[in-house]
């Protein structure tokens, strides 16, 4: 273990330490606001997570879709590019 390891841990270990030391002291009633508040704050950011989610996978939908429509219309134009091309060759190969 390393030097700033056993650092990092003692200082964890003295957070945690000290937020004992605080909620020792402090009464019922408001630990139970507390946990209230963090309960709501949970599940408003637990609901912003999903919400978030379904985003993420309405855009990747979309963005899957407009790849594959360019991919159509690229092959679509590369076809005609290729016939006008074949075309020309044709009528230079009459001409000559």
């Amino acid at each position: 273990m390393t030097r700033e390891d056993r650092r990092n841990q003692r200082w964890d270990q003295n957070r945690v330490r000290r937020k004992k030391q605080s909620v020792a002291g402090t009464p019922t009633a408001a630990l139970c606001e507390e946990l209230k508040d963090v309960r709501e704050k949970y599940e408003c950011l637990w609901g912003h997570l999903n919400l978030t989610r379904k985003m993420h996978k309405v855009l990747d939908k979309s963005k899957d879709d407009k790849i594959e429509e360019a991919g159509k219309e690229f092959a679509k134009e590369k076809a005609k590019l290729v016939e006008e091309l074949n075309s020309e060759q044709a009528q230079n190969q009459i001409l000559s």
